[in-house]
């Protein structure tokens, strides 16, 4: 019991102090997240963190916005940075070490322009171990992302997807209504 509350209590002091916008309740497990918002960071209700042996990062840019929809968890060691907008629906479960950028912060070569893009991640997706969500991707409703992969495109609703760059590993059918456990 005490534990449930001190997880909120210290949920609430953190996003308050980022100025996130906050529905309902959040959990922080572990270690507190380093947040840094500067643009606008909107969390629904039931968000939980877990920083066990590595701090969740989120940083939000001053155009930026994060929308994180209800019942999202994430897990240790996530990094998320918005400088555009980045998109996380409802009952999304993210894994340790996964990054989501919407940018890639610097030109690859001078003749290329610096990269950003919305990202939108779809309800009920599944973010594997240390996979990589690159600019201007969206991930389809209920797919899920096996460990390790780097999405670079699109990611079609109901499917998996994995590799460097994740390509198509099967597509599934799902009951309506069905949440991720």
């Amino acid at each position: 019991m005490f534990g449930n509350v001190l997880e909120v209590i210290k949920a609430t002091i953190v996003l308050r102090v980022a100025r996130a916008h906050v529905q309902g309740v959040s959990r922080a497990y572990g270690l507190l997240p380093q947040i840094k918002n500067k643009g606008t960071l909107r969390i629904g209700p039931g968000f939980q963190i877990r920083g066990q042996r590595f701090r969740v990062g989120i940083a939000v840019g001053t155009e930026g916005t994060l929308n994180i929809g209800k019942d999202v968890f994430l897990n240790q060691g996530v990094s998320i940075a918005a400088m555009t907008t980045i998109m996380i629906g409802d009952n999304v479960k993210i894994a340790d070490l996964v990054t989501i950028q919407d940018t890639n912060y610097h030109q690859v070569s001078p003749d290329e322009p610096i990269v950003a893009a919305p990202i939108t991640i779809c309800r009920n997706v599944w973010l594997g171990r240390l996979s990589i969500i690159s600019p201007g991707v969206t991930i389809g409703e209920n797919s899920v992302v096996a460990a390790g992969s780097i999405v670079t495109k699109n990611v079609e609703p109901n499917t998996v997807v994995a590799g460097a760059p994740a390509k198509l590993v099967r597509v599934f059918s799902v009951p309506e209504g069905w949440v991720r456990g």
